[in-house]
């Protein structure tokens, strides 16, 4: 139940892998779950999205326009509702205005999805213009990639929203990680024991 979750972020951020993760979790908790695609555009993007339902036996629906969005969000009440968005770039006016139409059609919590490994300053402007969509969390992919989390921390202050969780691992079971003060020490220290000779 509760609020749909909707993810947005710059392309190659991992959304949909995230979502999928997301799904399986909601799957091992027995929890009733839809995935809804607003990516109509990117070339076999429902399709990877089918593949996950399919191998999670979780439904896949495709919503082609914010009026169709909001009444699959309508309809599911009482379900946990993962949305996945086209990839934005968020200093394009009209991806801000198409991701916008999304946004303000799908009575939803938003979820920032970015990749770690940005350069800092990058990652810092890139988050605070997706700030304007009021993420709520903030989710970082790639972390089993990156040996650097200055653009993470850089993001996450630019967006404004609570650090969620992490994904470290290819696996869609199990994916994800959450973020706590102490994982995140642990994991800082992990990568300067990494990198001693």
């Amino acid at each position: 139940g509760g609020r749909p979750i909707l993810l947005f972020g710059p392309p190659g951020a991992g959304k949909t892998s995230a979502m999928a993760k997301l799904a399986a979790r909601a799957v091992l908790d027995a929890m009733p779950v839809t995935m809804i695609t607003t990516d109509t555009i990117r070339a076999g993007a429902l399709q990877q999205l089918e593949a996950y339902g399919k191998r999670l036996n979780v439904p896949v629906r495709t919503a082609a326009s914010p009026d169709a969005l909001a009444a699959m969000v309508k309809d599911l009440a009482g379900q946990f509702v993962l949305i996945d968005t086209t990839s934005v770039n968020p200093f394009l006016s009209q991806d801000v205005t198409k991701l916008r139409s999304y946004v303000d059609a799908a009575d939803s919590d938003g979820l920032l999805v970015i990749s770690a490994g940005r350069e800092p300053l990058e990652a810092q402007d890139m988050a605070a213009e997706f700030r304007k969509f009021a993420p709520a969390r903030l989710l970082v992919t790639g972390l089993d990639m990156s040996r650097r989390l200055g653009s993470i921390l850089s993001a996450l202050h630019a967006s404004g929203a609570a650090f969620a969780e992490i994904s470290a691992t290819p696996e869609i079971v199990d994916g994800l990680r959450p973020v706590n003060p102490v994982m995140l020490a642990r994991l800082l220290l992990e990568i300067a024991n990494a990198r001693a000779p």
